[in-house]
């Protein structure tokens, strides 16, 4: 088992006391290690920090370095802990990685002598993502510190990284990270981007040639003198850019501050080091190891003014038109990052500032002025600003008059009032509340339906002000001329015929009345589309009233609109009388007493056409056969007959059988599918006609003697009469001879 999981960590120590008299100075430490949370694809690979940790304690003597102790097995000090991916959340990023922060924590006491100590924590493997350095998979690992005697005898306090880095950094966008350390006795601190170290590595066991070749190397076998430097991939990295970019990631060696513009995606490995001095000696030098993805990021955040139209130069347009007092609206994405809104307005060379989402602000007089939004003015990243053209202009006002009969239907006329204090009106739109349009100064428009119309009259002049007037009125007037649709004109009894009153404009508000010629007056005569029943035939004249809101009335009458025939009778025959599965096609003679086209349905979801047809049936069963005609007039009648197409229940008897014991032809009987047979009985006769044998029992049959319990009955010709019944087919006989031999 080997581990894909560490993508970073550091080391920190605090001084506890220096003994003088012992001679030796104890520490607490704590290694601060990062892991990847991703669920990991390769079952070998382990994503769980080590639950027996071990952590090496070196000195250097005369240039080498030598192991003084091991620190462990220890445990995570405390319960893992998800750590933020990336706090620039106007990003919207690729794949990340999921950092899980854990910490190992000991306490040590090391001799005050004259050579550097270091702690270090080793492990295998990288991940397998890793692009910018070779065999990142077979690589290890190297989280250390280093303790000068001096930092370590003046009991010296401790420095450490203030702020782990983001795991996500977006190609394309300036990256801008404080990578310095805490100190409280403020001594000097010089960083520079140095290359991660490595040990441990994932060797198979007969390749390995050293302590430091195991996944996890025991720290007195593997020595800070095995340890080695990654080797950056050559195509696009090096030691001093480990991280590609335009312009590539530097770091302020006084500061600590990380600058560039990261611009090739992968997942990165690089390490950071600190150095501490006090009057120009070193205290402590601190290696922090760290991983994180290059990807591609979109700004979740723009600034966005709420205008009358954007400009070819991306500036937003605003225009007020008759009012000094103009209400500005941001129409900003995303507001969930949006922390501060600055407004400035350029008034005359005064400069009016605004910090609300959506300033009122208010203006001399006519003219132009220039403004701009900024959204989050002085972040790094998530900021974002626009420009801004405010033209104000004089006013326009829509207006407009309109003219209709109210009692016939006709068009409606209207006139335009609007003025203006530009020099002139360039448009009008007009909505006529219907779904209808018009770009004429003076339309006119005819309605098809009725009702509250709200008609929209709106104006726009040279200098692009818009205006709109609202207004509404009745429009329910009589229809011209009244029109009706019947589902049918011929028909047969009964006499269903639905009446569509086509009139327009007339909708349920309207008071109508129906006569239908046949003197009925029931609901439908008040009903706007009726369904009316004939019960007798003829040829029925219809007549239609229909009064407006407006109390206006129209009639229309319909003569011999209608006709309602006698209907007819149809009726069909089939042969075979009683098919069975193996006399299974059928033949259907229809008859009508009136003369039309003949459709049927055979009841196993096939169809077929004229007055004579055939059909063969692929099984046994019941099937409701239908036959429909429809005359000439569009008539229909149909009439529907059971079939059945019965399985062969037909008993064969032999002409002879050998009662001989030798259990072949020994019975006589009928032999056949008995299942669906009822009331059976079989009698055999002698020459004389008696009786020699009875049963009941289709599945019993005779053995030649007299009751098939009595004396052997002689040889010879013997007559047999069967009888039973077969579902739908009634009562089957079956006479014949039997031979008895022996």
């Amino acid at each position: 088992m080997h581990a894909s999981h560490i993508i970073g960590g550091d080391v920190f120590y605090e001084c506890i006391q220096v003994d003088t008299v012992a001679n030796n100075a104890t520490l607490n430490v704590e290694f601060q290690l990062f892991r990847d949370g991703r669920p990991n694809p390769d079952p070998n690979a382990a994503r769980s920090f080590d639950s027996m940790a071990f952590f090496g304690v070196y000195r250097q003597f005369n240039g080498r370095w030598e192991w003084v102790e091991t620190v462990g097995p220890l445990l995570i000090a405390f319960p893992e802990e998800p750590v933020p991916i990336n706090d620039l959340e106007c990003l919207i990023s690729g794949p990340a990685l999921e950092m899980i922060r854990g910490v190992y924590q000991f306490q040590l006491t090391l001799d005050l002598i004259d050579d550097d100590y270091m702690i270090a924590y080793q492990r295998c493997c990288r991940g397998v993502g890793v692009t910018n350095i070779v065999n990142a998979s077979r690589e290890g690992s190297v989280f250390e510190i280093q303790i000068t005697p001096a930092g370590l005898r003046s009991c010296n306090d401790p420095i450490r990284y203030r702020q782990f880095p983001p795991s996500v950094l977006c190609a394309g966008f300036p990256f801008r990270f404080d990578h310095s350390v805490e100190d409280d006795e403020r001594d000097s601190v010089i960083y520079e981007l140095c290359t991660p170290l490595s040990s441990g590595r994932f060797v198979p066991a007969n390749q390995r040639q050293s302590e430091c070749d195991e996944v996890a190397p025991f720290p007195s076998g593997c020595l800070p003198d095995d340890f080695r430097e990654v080797q950056f991939d050559p195509a696009f990295f090096s030691e001093e850019e480990p991280v590609a970019g335009d312009p590539a990631l530097t770091i302020d060696r006084f500061t600590g501050m990380i600058n560039g513009t990261p611009n090739v995606l992968g997942e990165l490995v690089m390490a950071v080091c600190a150095t501490e001095y006090r009057d120009g000696v070193i205290l402590s030098r601190i290696r922090r190891d760290m991983q994180f993805v290059i990807t591609s990021c979109e700004k979740d955040l723009e600034a966005i003014v709420g205008s009358d139209s954007p400009l070819p130069d991306g500036r937003f347009e605003v225009l007020a038109c008759g009012d000094n007092d103009v209400q500005f609206i941001s129409n900003s994405r995303n507001e969930a990052f949006i922390n501060t809104y600055a407004w400035e307005f350029d008034i005359n060379g005064t400069t009016v500032m605004s910090a609300e989402k959506d300033p009122l602000i208010t203006f001399p007089g006519l003219g132009t002025y220039d403004a701009r939004l900024e959204l989050n003015p002085g972040a790094f990243i998530c900021s974002d600003s626009a420009e801004i053209v405010v033209r104000l202009f004089p006013d326009v006002v829509a207006d407009y008059d309109f003219s209709l009969d109210t009692c016939e239907a006709g068009p409606v006329d209207f006139s335009d009032l609007s003025s203006t204090m530009a020099e002139r009106i360039v448009e009008w739109n007009w909505d006529f509340g219907d779904g209808n349009t018009s770009n004429r100064q003076d339309p006119t428009h005819m309605y098809t339906e009725p009702g509250i119309k709200e008609v929209i009259l709106e104006v726009i002049d040279n200098n692009g002000c818009k205006e709109q007037n609202i207004q509404s009125f009745p429009y329910t007037p009589i229809p011209s001329e009244l029109a009706i649709l019947p589902s049918i004109y011929i028909t047969c009894l009964p006499g269903v015929v639905t009446f569509d009153n086509i009139s327009e404009p007339i909708d349920s508000t309207y008071d109508v009345v129906w006569d239908f010629g046949d003197g009925s007056d029931g609901p439908e005569t008040r009903q706007l589309n009726p369904t009316h029943v004939y019960e007798e035939p003829g040829i029925y004249t219809i007549m239609l009233s229909v009064t407006s809101p407006s109390g206006c009335t129209a009639v229309q009458t319909f003569n011999d609109f209608v006709e309602i025939r006698d209907g007819f009778d149809v009726d069909f025959e089939f042969t075979p009388e009683r098919p069975t599965i193996q006399n299974n096609t059928v033949t259907f003679v229809g008859s009508s007493d009136e003369p039309g086209e003949f459709s049927w349905q055979f009841g196993d979801g096939e169809g077929g056409f004229g007055q004579t047809t055939m059909h063969t049936y692929a099984d046994t069963g019941v099937y409701d056969v239908t036959l429909l005609v429809r005359d000439m007039t569009g008539c229909t009648d149909t009439i529907t007959k059971p079939i059945f197409i019965s399985p062969v229940v037909e008993l064969q008897f032999p002409n002879a059988f050998t009662p001989d014991g030798d259990d072949k032809n020994d019975l006589f009987f009928g032999k056949g599918d008995t299942d669906l047979i009822s009331n059976y009985e079989l009698l055999i006769f002698d020459r004389w006609g008696k009786i020699v044998y009875k049963t009941e029992d289709p599945g019993s049959g005779w053995n030649g003697k007299l009751n098939n319990t009595g004396q052997l009955l002689p040889l010879g010709v013997y007559s047999y009469l069967s009888t039973y019944d077969v579902p739908r087919f009634g009562t089957i006989e079956k006479r014949g001879v039997a031979t008895l031999i022996r």
